[in-house]
């Protein structure tokens, strides 16, 4: 018998916030107010940190083994699909946003994770 599926832990939204503003480059943001953090969190991302917090636990908590998050799954990887479909850059733009030496990675993670969103948006539209 398989060993069960442990999540990775979970965020709150000033882990989000933290997380997506340090990746976009702004470093001090502890220093600011919370909602001009909000407001530049959102230019990036297009959601607030709350909603990163909603898909990351439905992620985690998956009833579909298809698209529960592992152990090794990161924040990060769910933000660069979330910035894609915000913005829809190409591969390069968001290497350069998440600071990958290749656009390969970036690609990876789009896909994966834009894909596994889809399969749980589908997966909660659908079930009873």
């Amino acid at each position: 018998m398989a060993a069960p599926q442990v999540p990775p832990p979970s965020m709150t939204a000033i882990e989000f916030l933290g997380l997506g503003l340090e990746i976009g480059g702004h470093q001090r943001w502890r220093t600011f107010k919370h909602d001009a953090n909000i407001k530049r969190f959102k230019e990036a991302f297009g959601v607030i940190p709350e909603t990163c917090v909603l898909l990351w636990d439905a992620l985690r908590n998956s009833m579909d083994a298809t698209v529960r998050l592992r152990k090794n799954d990161k924040p990060r990887r769910l933000l660069v699909a979330i910035r894609s479909l915000w913005t829809y850059g190409d591969e390069f733009e968001i290497a350069r946003f998440f600071g990958f030496g290749r656009t390969n990675t970036a690609c990876k993670w789009c896909k994966l994770y834009v894909s596994t969103l889809e399969t749980l948006l589908i997966w909660l539209v659908t079930e009873p």
